[in-house]
């Protein structure tokens, strides 16, 4: 393979990774979205959900 297939290769697995932790921050926070969601189409202001970055935190 070549140095731009590796290159290419790298950057799609990086991206597959990242939907992943998206996907499980969606499953984790679930519930919290849902709640959100049910402020947001009634008019009221949902309330800030902790994004991947503040995990840990």
């Amino acid at each position: 393979m070549g140095p731009l297939v590796i290159a290419a290769l790298r950057q799609y697995d990086s991206e597959l990774a990242a939907g992943a932790l998206v996907v499980a921050w969606i499953e984790i926070h679930q519930e919290d979205l849902l709640a959100d969601w049910h402020l947001a189409v009634t008019g009221k202001k949902p309330f800030p959900i902790r994004g991947l970055d503040n995990e840990k935190n």
